[in-house]
């Protein structure tokens, strides 16, 4: 393997003086450093950045660890992080989990082995919280994504009770009174701040009775479809459809048609996460889209943050989204 005294020598120069010319990080003559790029391209020489960044305490990389590589939503989580620390100059590390507790302490211990700045993670439960506080207590800085737990270790959320609330609040205000709300296991946090939202709206209305068509512990795009279409069949069947997951929706599309029905002129449907096929089904699909690229932008610099200063207190931070209008929703 070339090294960066093979560049020396065939340069003629000093090693210090082919590293700086190398970083640009200091001033060398031009005509010097031509020569070193020189023989940089014709050696085919690449830094080692991994021995260089573990030489200075650092290897400007950082690890993300998702919970489920398949749900539409993380591509957008990926695409978003690798995009924040890229612009600090940072590498990504990838591990999916498959929502596997064990599968999640290993990610993390690998990534300690490879020594990253950080670690960013979705965890699929509480049951890795206490492996991330032993992190951030070997000054290993963690930051928590799209979920909160108030436990020491610092958090960077989409406000999910907010945007529970929002999605019924639209559903009601276009006059809807018979709302079903499709909701994964509460062993997934995240679900019962959407749900616990949605009551809060349906409180407010007057409209708690709604709750009788709600479903729970919907885990696959097939159970959706499934116990969906057994309510659309009954004759006191909801007008409106909140499906808390939008992997869940194509489910739910395709019970209403089974049933005989359309969106929206029969039953109006709405998701959240606003995923990459959200507009491109028929109807379009209305749903909630969590502020992801800000999300990442605050957890790579908190990560960051974490790496200067590994004693800073933990934060949680609340972000909110937006409703993304388009044709699954009629007005009543």
């Amino acid at each position: 393997m070339t090294t960066i005294k093979d560049v020396a020598k065939l340069s003629g120069f000093s090693i210090s003086t082919v590293s700086r010319a190398i970083s640009g990080k200091a001033y060398v003559n031009p005509e010097a450093k031509a020569k070193i790029l020189h023989a940089v391209e014709v050696l085919g020489y690449t830094p080692n950045h991994i021995a260089k960044g573990l030489k200075e305490g650092r290897t400007n990389t950082i690890g993300l660890i998702l919970p489920d590589i398949s749900n539409l939503f993380y591509p957008k989580v990926i695409k978003s992080v690798q995009k924040a620390a890229a612009a600090k100059g940072l590498s990504l590390i990838l591990a999916n989990t498959d929502e596997e507790s064990a599968a999640e302490v290993e990610a993390i211990d690998s990534m300690r082995k490879i020594h990253v700045d950080g670690i960013l993670v979705l965890p699929t439960s509480s049951e890795i919280l206490r492996k991330l506080l032993a992190c951030r207590n070997n000054r290993t800085p963690c930051v928590i994504l799209n979920r909160y737990y108030d436990v020491g270790v610092d958090c960077i959320t989409n406000d999910d009770h907010y945007g529970g609330y929002t999605m019924m609040r639209y559903l009601i205000q276009k006059g809807h009174k018979k709302i079903c709300v499709v909701l994964r296991s509460f062993q997934h946090f995240i679900y019962k701040e959407r749900y616990e939202g949605c009551l809060k709206a349906l409180r407010e209305s007057g409209l708690e009775d709604s709750e009788r068509y709600f479903l729970f512990d919907i885990d696959t795009i097939d159970m959706a479809y499934q116990k969906v279409l057994a309510l659309v069949r009954q004759e006191d069947h909801p007008t409106a459809f909140f499906i808390t997951n939008d992997m869940f929706t194509l489910g739910a599309y395709n019970a209403v048609k089974t049933a005989g029905y359309h969106i929206p002129n029969d039953i109006s449907v709405v998701g959240y996460d606003n995923i990459i096929l959200a507009p491109h089904m028929f109807p379009p699909l209305t749903t909630y889209e969590a502020p992801v690229d800000e999300i990442a932008r605050c957890a790579v610099a908190r990560v960051m943050a974490g790496v200067e200063d590994p004693d800073l207190p933990a934060q949680i931070q609340f972000l909110q989204g937006k409703i993304i209008e388009r044709d699954s929703v009629r007005e009543l």
